[in-house]
This record gives C-alpha cells, structure tokens and sequence, in this order.
C-alpha cells in the first residue's frame, strides 16, 4: 500500500486511540486494557532498543529507546502524551509514532 503525502496527518487525541506501531514508553500516558480482548494483551513488551550509533560501520550504540509495542499484528489501545501520525488509505488508516520523537 503507497500514501500520498496529503494522506498523512499529524494529530493528537485527549481519549484512547489505536497505536499500529512501536511508541516510545515515556509517551503512554495509559493502556486500555480490555476483559473481552484478555488474549491479546499477552503479547504487549517493553523493550530498549537502539535509537542511535556512534558513527556510520561502527555498531557502538550511542543512544537506546524504550519502546512499547505488541509482538502481534494487533494495535495497542493507549493515552498518548503527544502527537502521532495518521495515515489514511484507501481501505484503512493506521496510527503510527516513531521511535526517536
């Protein structure tokens, strides 16, 4: 699937919405965790994971991310303390954040 740059937005939300990436912990304000859905929230980790390297062939590790994410195709329902990118297509649209905000 290929978006057009006028398919993406930049929003924010007060509510939950549905996060389809990895988000940066320090951004999740609350997860929404559903009884009905008890199955998929065994698959949600936090994990460090390098955000930068020390230089270009050098695997030195200059700066680590905590990220949030689920290890299944399933989005996470989450409070977000910040913006995040929307990303609509002609059959769906995906909530996106990127690593290093």
């Amino acid at each position: 699937m290929i978006f057009e740059g006028n398919n993406i937005r930049k929003e924010s939300s007060d509510d939950f919405i549905l996060i389809h990436s990895a988000v940066p912990s320090e951004m999740v304000e609350q997860l929404e965790f559903s009884k009905e859905d008890y199955e998929q929230y065994n698959f949600v980790e936090e994990d460090m994971l390098p955000g930068d390297f020390v230089e270009n062939n050098n695997r030195e590790v200059k700066e680590m991310n905590r990220l949030l994410f689920s290890i299944t195709n399933l989005p996470l329902r989450v409070k977000l303390d910040g913006h995040y990118w929307n990303i609509s297509g002609e059959e769906q649209s995906l909530n996106i954040q990127f690593m290093d905000v």
